[in-house]
């Protein structure tokens, strides 16, 4: 097992409301650590640290007092891989790698490197691809400083390094545009799949990653073992938007309802991946229904939820919003008892997707949703 460092920095916030909405520095290095772990099962998280920064520095991120006491730490320790809990530039990187002598990782590509190995579809790993496009070109401002010295062009025309990262933009944008191709053909054939649904009545469940999406799912749908969704306790395991008929329409019921399953969201996902990933969250922006998946045991389920609710309106989604306050069996009696009666009092649903407490109604609920 390779030992890693996991370090949470807290930046300068600009205003208050950004400082109220500041996570705990726990949450954020045990979710980060969740992350670092589902990423490489080789990798040995022996050290976490948060850091306060009163600013950012332009070189390494972060102050000298702060680098050389981490300096020390990864020495004393064999740390191989430091990641940090932030993103930063592809210069700060090169920097703090030469000056840690260790591999850093941001929070941005961890996320990227864990969607690159759960994408399983061709769509999945095209979406993966074309989010990476945006990634490294987003990086290549100062990634040729160390040909300062020359010129890229003749005279006064060009500056430093210019021939190398303009010929690398090219490259990234040619890609792209094949990507886009691509995805562009998928896309034309989920619309005719959705037009195909117009007479359905689509029920998406949504909500942060690991809440229990595909738990729930497997549940609702009693779906032998064969064709369950993957359930491991691991980040982003579902990437590709799996869609199942709940129920075929009668003479009572005039519409089919379909369930489907979608990926999960995380604190700080930045934009280009969202927008990277339209395809596949437009069957959450088309839901009629929206089923709202809280993992409610989680220490910091309401800033969970808020980030989900932000991705939902950058999204643009219309359909009716339920909760649904997942692992209540994960609670203590106590707590458990005043889950179940906070989600009464507030038109959420309180169950466990485990073990089938409070799924009962739920289903009852989902089942009914086109004539509520």
């Amino acid at each position: 097992m390779q030992p890693a460092c996991v370090l949470h920095v807290v930046l300068p916030r600009a205003s208050q409301q950004a400082q109220a909405e500041e996570r705990e520095p726990l949450d954020c290095i045990d979710e980060m650590t969740h992350l670092v772990q589902s990423s490489d099962a080789r990798l040995r998280v022996v050290e976490k640290k948060t850091i306060h920064l009163r600013k950012t520095h332009a070189q390494t991120f972060i102050g000298k007092g702060s680098l050389q006491a981490l300096g020390e730490l990864i020495a004393d320790r064999g740390i191989v891989a430091l990641y940090l809990d932030a993103p930063i530039s592809a210069v700060q990187q090169r920097n703090l790698e030469r000056s840690l002598a260790c591999s850093v990782i941001d929070r941005i590509s961890l996320i990227l490197k864990i969607f690159a190995a759960n994408a399983k579809s061709q769509e999945g790993r095209l979406q993966v691809s074309r989010a990476e496009c945006v990634w490294q070109k987003s990086r290549l401002a100062k990634a040729w400083q160390h040909l300062e010295r020359q010129r890229g062009g003749k005279g006064f025309l060009g500056g430093p390094g210019e021939r190398q990262i303009e010929l690398d933009r090219r490259m990234i944008d040619k890609t792209a545009r094949t990507l886009d191709k691509k995805l562009d053909k998928l896309n034309r054939n989920r619309g005719l799949q959705r037009r195909a649904r117009q007479n359905c009545h689509l029920i998406a469940l949504t909500g942060y990653t690991n809440s229990g999406k595909s738990t729930l799912f497997n549940k609702l749908l009693a779906l032998p073992e064969a064709r369950r969704q993957d359930t491991r306790h691991q980040p982003f395991l579902t990437l590709d938007t799996k869609i199942k008929r709940l129920r075929d329409s009668t003479q009572s019921c005039a519409r089919t309802l379909l369930l489907a399953d979608t990926v999960g969201f995380i604190a700080s996902l930045p934009h280009f991946l969202i927008d990277a990933f339209t395809a596949t969250l437009q069957e959450v922006v088309q839901a009629q229904t929206i089923l709202h998946v809280r993992d409610i045991s989680a220490s910091n389920s309401a800033e969970q939820k808020l980030e989900v609710l932000r991705v939902l309106e950058r999204l643009g989604c219309r359909g009716r919003v339920i909760e649904v306050w997942n692992k209540i069996d994960a609670l203590t009696i106590n707590r458990r008892l005043a889950a179940v009666r906070s989600a009464g009092n507030s038109g959420a649903y309180a169950i466990s997707a485990l073990t089938g407490e409070g799924c009962g109604g739920l289903l009852e609920l989902v089942e009914s949703v086109d004539r509520l």
